[in-house]
């Protein structure tokens, strides 16, 4: 496994220390891969939205009406068991 060396402000180290004397965090790696983990996520799930949102724009503006779009949110919502 590659090692790393980062230099880091004297609170970011009080911080990532304070994490693991409650528990959080064995170590100090323990807590990093935890920050990349999170950032992967996110970045998954920004690439997923930004599909969604590309898609929905793709899709054209919509003939219906405001509450039309609502009733058939409820329904659908109803039908799934949501509401």
């Amino acid at each position: 496994m590659p090692k790393l060396s980062i230099t880091i402000p004297n609170d970011m180290d009080k911080f990532i220390k304070d994490a693991m004397k409650s528990g959080q965090f064995e170590n100090t790696s323990d807590y990093f891969q935890h920050l990349v983990q999170q950032e992967r996520v996110r970045e998954d799930k920004i690439t997923k939205l930004k599909v969604l949102l590309e898609k929905a724009e793709a899709s054209g503006v919509s003939q219906k009406r405001v509450p039309e779009i609502m009733h058939d949110v409820e329904n659908r919502l109803r039908k799934n068991g949501q509401l």
